[in-house]
């Protein structure tokens, strides 16, 4: 599965995309073996931050998430469990 994090007008460092990666791997393959891409887009709102994550799991099959948080790691496992209980 491919997987891309981004973050708009903030700056994802090597821990935050490495836990995202690893996140999203252990969640999709839990329901999906060939999943084909990932995307998460961290942003900076005020004081909080938004997740938004799009999973594209098979032919037609896309799901999406988004949360926010005090941190970023909170607004992406909040998202990433919207994902999980949608798959």
């Amino acid at each position: 599965m491919q997987i891309t994090v981004k973050g708009k007008q903030m700056d994802v460092g090597d821990a935050l995309r490495g836990h995202a990666e690893q996140r999203l791997t252990d969640a999709v393959a839990k329901y999906f073996d060939q999943a084909i891409e990932a995307s998460a887009v961290l942003a900076r709102e005020a004081h909080e931050f938004r997740a938004d994550i799009s999973v594209h799991v098979g032919r037609g099959i896309l799901v999406q998430g988004h949360s926010q948080g005090d941190t970023a790691y909170i607004a992406f496992d909040t998202a990433l469990e919207h994902i999980a209980k949608r798959l």
